[in-house]
């Protein structure tokens, strides 16, 4: 029931999507962008943060072992198994590489825009495989009819147009790919059901 669930949401997620793309097409890639660039930055924020606050309290306990063990105390077995934090430096410059991604979607968005239509059309054909994914496991509990399969094979087929030929839909490749993005949508809910 969980898995339903999961592709009916999948589905719904596809269908909004696609119907955003069909009728406001110029307009939603750049929101879309903006709203990628936003999240990006705010993830690149939290973890260099998170990275920055990790690195402080392990110094802090380093430091408080190291003058307890020059006073001659003792120090805390806690803070004796407590090591500095290995690869912090990875986790600041993963989250400046992320803020500066995100700036950069956020405050540019048509740079990103050019190569929006390839990643939608990778969207679709990975749909595409997961469908039929899908209906072959279908398959080993009973018949699928033939007619399920019409559908994942045209939405790989679209896929592949659009990324090997853009300029065969260069008119309104967003409007194609919404389109796509709603019969997958559609397709699912119905595959989901069955």
């Amino acid at each position: 029931m969980k898995a339903i669930r999961s592709n009916i949401f999948r589905a719904l997620c596809a269908i909004a999507v696609g119907a955003l793309l069909v009728k406001y097409r110029q307009e939603m890639v750049q929101w879309m962008t903006i709203t990628i660039g936003i999240l990006f930055f705010l993830s690149g924020v939290v973890a260099t943060i998170m990275a920055y606050i990790s690195r402080r309290a392990a110094h802090k306990i380093m430091q408080s072992a190291a003058e307890a063990a020059q006073s001659g105390t003792q120090p805390d077995e806690k803070t004796d198994a407590i090591q500095p934090p290995r690869g912090w430096g990875w986790g600041l410059s993963a989250g400046v590489g992320s803020m500066i991604l995100g700036a950069v979607l956020a405050l540019m968005p048509d740079t990103f825009v050019n190569f929006l239509v390839y990643i939608l059309a990778a969207v679709l054909i990975v749909g595409a495989l997961q469908q039929f994914a899908s209906l072959i496991t279908a398959s080993r509990f009973g018949a699928v009819s033939i007619a399920f399969w019409v559908m994942p094979a045209l939405l790989l087929i679209a896929g592949v147009v659009v990324i090997a030929y853009p300029e065969a839909i260069a008119s309104a490749p967003l409007f194609f790919i919404g389109w796509c993005m709603i019969v997958y949508g559609i397709v699912e809910c119905v595959n989901s059901i069955k």
